[in-house]
């Protein structure tokens, strides 16, 4: 991968949240207002505009791809379908305001859920609902339900209110009085939650985690809560959903009520807001790391191993999550010194991979070279690529922020869409829009070509 030219500074470093003077949630729901908080330095990392982006909650906490997996694939049962019946059947009427619509989705909802729901404050504001447990002295939300009447009627976005009632509990938990308690939690947990967002008869799931920053991702797409007697597909993905929300409030309950609290230690990064898993296998061995830092803005992170791994590999190493991953286009590459050593590719849960790889030390990204420095190493990078070309992989990928280089030793990165030519394409949703320097032929699903390597090497060396 690749290391910094100086200390980035990570998600953990600065919460603006912290420090905010944020309206009620009610206020903050309505777009003129969350406008003027989210656009240059976002509170809630909650995809409201499209740059309030944080790191995928599912490489936070399992439950939300648990959560995935089991609405996506679990079988239902009587008692799901009587109260999808059940709840359609009622959230079909029109209800004359939000009490009448809250109370009565709340009433059916308890009753399947098996679970208590009450207005819980946070601070001098309270939410529609709220699912809360008890340790200790704190009172911890597992699921936030927010409600509006009718589509176009009711102030302000169902979910962006809920995710400021999260916001509002990470800063300040739920009483005043219990302050330690809460920061101590918030240090050693990512306070995972769901959200529950309801406008007329249409639901959908969010989940929550304080990774450093406030973080919210969709879990479901929002679904009709109508009686769709001829359509039993939305009905049953209604039922999936509640049936997965039920297994995981009370898989969620137990995380927590099993959860040790650590003490704050200035000399250690909060592992609680670094992705959660901190172990990988190797050649029959299961290596333990620890988290140091996140790179820039990407799902990268430089990780220790412990001592007792020296005979394995010692030091740092740089550990990178993805959704898809060239790994046989690296390990060839990494094989004839054109890339960093590869200690693995894993799958996890939630349709992602983790990448481990050597840490590289001394080497500068090519976007960082001034132009007489780039012309003194074009040539070491234009064979580099030919080595990968020569088995017929393609990178298509290569911009100047993919390619290091020291002392002449050029390194490629990234090789996420790469493969062999004529079998791998170009993602769905490229970057054709700020991005114009794409080889002509490059758009979603066409087949990366060698030719679209050496286009981009051309653009490097002309025009950067």
């Amino acid at each position: 991968e690749e290391r910094p030219s100086k200390r980035v500074r990570s998600d953990v470093d600065i919460d603006p949240l912290m420090t905010a003077v944020v309206p009620a949630p009610s206020s903050f729901s309505d777009p003129k207002v969350w406008k003027g908080h989210q656009s240059e330095s976002p509170l809630l990392l909650n995809h409201r505009p499209s740059t309030a982006n944080g790191v995928p909650i599912m490489l936070s906490h399992p439950i939300f791809s648990k959560f995935q997996e089991l609405y996506n694939n679990c079988e239902v049962n009587q008692e799901e379908c009587d109260f999808v019946l059940n709840l359609t059947s009622v959230m079909s009427d029109p209800f004359k305001d939000e009490d009448n619509r809250r109370d009565k989705f709340v009433e059916i909802v308890e009753q399947y859920f098996l679970r208590t729901c009450d207005r819980t404050f946070f601070g001098k504001t309270h939410t529609d609902e709220c699912i809360t447990m008890r340790k200790g002295l704190l009172r911890i939300p597992l699921a936030i339900l927010e409600v509006k009447p009718e589509l176009g009627i009711g102030s302000g976005c169902p979910y962006v209110q809920a995710t400021a009632y999260y916001g509002r509990y990470i800063v300040g938990g739920l009483s005043e009085a219990h302050k330690n308690d809460h920061e101590q939690l918030r240090y050693s947990s990512c306070c995972p939650a769901f959200l529950i967002y309801l406008t007329g008869p249409y639901v959908g799931i969010a989940g929550a985690v304080y990774s450093g920053r406030a973080s919210f991702d969709p879990l479901s797409p929002v679904i009709p809560l109508l009686f769709l007697n001829h359509y039993p597909e939305s009905m049953l993905l209604a039922a999936r959903v509640f049936r997965a929300l039920k297994i995981c409030l009370s898989e969620l309950e137990t995380y927590y009520e099993n959860l040790k609290f650590i003490s704050k230690n200035d000399n250690i990064p909060q592992q609680a807001a670094f992705p959660y898993i901190q172990e990988f296998d190797f050649n029959d061995v299961t290596i333990h790391f620890s988290y140091l830092k996140r790179i820039a803005n990407k799902l990268t992170y430089v990780v220790e191993v412990s001592n007792e791994y020296e005979s394995v590999t010692k030091g740092k190493l740089l550990v990178k999550f993805t959704r898809q991953y060239g790994l046989e286009t690296h390990q060839y590459c990494s094989n004839n010194g054109i890339a960093p050593k590869l200690f693995g590719c894993q799958n996890i849960p939630g349709g992602w991979k983790m990448v481990i790889m050597e840490y590289l030390d001394g080497y500068s990204r090519l976007c960082d070279l001034d132009r007489q420095m780039k012309e003194e190493v074009q040539m070491s990078v234009m064979e580099a690529v030919q080595v990968m070309h020569s088995e017929n992989y393609v990178h298509g990928d290569l911009k100047s922020v993919n390619i290091i280089i020291s002392e002449g030793n050029v390194k490629l990165l990234d090789f996420d869409w790469s493969g062999k030519e004529g079998m791998i394409t170009y993602p769905h949703f490229i970057n054709r829009i700020s991005i114009k320097s794409w080889h002509s032929e490059v758009c979603a699903g066409a087949l990366i070509r060698k030719t679209h390597d050496l286009h981009s090497l051309d653009h490097i060396f002309k025009n950067e």
